[in-house]
């Protein structure tokens, strides 16, 4: 993976668009506290915002090849949060 101790969102994501697997759960790590806390806020219900968690850490990983380097990941989780809520 990275060489760095601690390597930045940007170095993450440019190893999980390879498929890094150690990237991917380390980008995990670091958001899935507010991707829970966002999608918590939009269906209020714990169930319901742990199974929109997990849609959006599996979109995140079923589009990375399309994920740019510089994306802001807060942003991006929140964003994705969001628009995932409202698909039918």
């Amino acid at each position: 993976m990275i060489a760095t101790q601690t390597p930045t969102d940007k170095e993450l994501v440019v190893a999980f668009k390879t498929g890094d697997m150690v990237a991917y759960a380390e980008i995990m790590r670091r958001h899935q506290d507010l991707v829970y806390s966002a999608a918590f806020a939009r269906k209020a219900d714990k169930d319901a915002a742990s199974e929109l968690t997990i849609k959006t850490f599996m979109h995140f990983w079923n589009n990375r090849t399309k994920i740019h380097p510089d994306t802001m990941l807060r942003t991006y989780f929140c964003n994705k949060v969001y628009e995932l809520s409202n698909a039918r």
